[in-house]
């Protein structure tokens, strides 16, 4: 979770940059990330709980983070 919300600030911190426009063809860009969890069986009901609580809930620079097990 915490390399997606990096990932995030890094592309905020370079939206303004040349080298950003040249990467992506434009100077904004539409996003939201993804956390794949390996497993699932391991996971007991109140984490699957807590996840799809944060999944609903928890916004990064007004960018979602999707998660899925």
């Amino acid at each position: 979770m915490s390399q997606i919300i990096d990932w995030f600030w890094k592309l905020d911190d370079l939206e303004k940059t040349n080298d950003y426009e040249n990467r992506f063809n434009s100077r904004s860009i539409d996003y939201m990330g993804l956390l794949i969890i390996g497993r699932n069986e391991n996971l007991k009901f109140r984490e699957k709980t807590r996840l799809a609580w944060r999944q609903q809930n928890l916004i990064v620079n007004s960018k979602h983070i999707l998660y899925t097990v």
